[in-house]
Formats: C-alpha cells, sequence, structure tokens
C-alpha cells in the first residue's frame, strides 16, 4: 500500500493505493488535546481482483493465496484463469458451474484447469 496525493498515515482523510491483493487491517486513532483513542479492524479491506486466480503458492483451488483478492469463489463470482498462472488450479470432486463459480473463463489457449470429478454445466 502507498500514500497517494501528499497524504499520508497521519492524514485526516489518507489517500491510498493497493498494491497487492488480499486483507488489509486498518487502526484508526483519534486525540485532541486531552483525550485519545484507537480501533483495530482486522482484515477490514479487501483489495484485488474477485476471481482471478494467479496460482502464486500451489495447485489448490482452495488456497486463498491462490486468489487476487485472497478469496475463495462463490457462487456469485466469475472466475478467470490466465495464460500466465505458474500453476494451474486443481480440483478435487465434481465441479458445477453455479456453485464453485458463476462462471469460469480459461483466457488462453495455455490456461488450463484440472477436476478430478464431473464438469457440471447446468
Amino acid at each position: 500500500m502507498v500514500y497517494m496525493n501528499g497524504t499520508d498515515s497521519t492524514s485526516q482523510n489518507p489517500q491510498v493505493q493497493f498494491t497487492e491483493g488480499g486483507p488489509y487491517t486498518v487502526k484508526l486513532r483519534v486525540r485532541n488535546a486531552s483525550f485519545a483513542d484507537s480501533t483495530v479492524k482486522i482484515e477490514y479491506i479487501w483489495a484485488g481482483i474477485p476471481g482471478l486466480w494467479t496460482g502464486e503458492t500451489s495447485t489448490d483451488w482452495y488456497t486463498t493465496t491462490n486468489w487476487d483478492d485472497w478469496r475463495d469463489p462463490t457462487n456469485l463470482i466469475n472466475v478467470r484463469i490466465p495464460g500466465s498462472a505458474p500453476n494451474w488450479p486443481y480440483y478435487i470432486g465434481d465441479f458445477t458451474i453455479g456453485t464453485q463459480c458463476k462462471t469460469i473463463t480459461l483466457e488462453d489457449a495455455t490456461s488450463q484447469m484440472t477436476i478430478t470429478g464431473n464438469l457440471i454445466i447446468p
């Protein structure tokens, strides 16, 4: 994460750009002349593109660090598997479009996915 437009961690309205996908924890500090307090929100902001397979960690579909936003897709998420992934997704069992993800797109001729069971397209 980098601060933008001259803001920093002490700015009233900091502007940030997320440089990596995944969860970010936020800490808010407030103070005046006689009082100071803070609160922490763990994994409060999620950056990244939902459903974009990066394959950075392994071939396991359910390893969150394989996804750009560090979240396993749901039935509402369109999945994209680019040809540039260092590891291809491997799914154990039956894979149902509309359950494991909304749609799935192999982005180019080199993109791959392995399913050990049936691919079910309702």
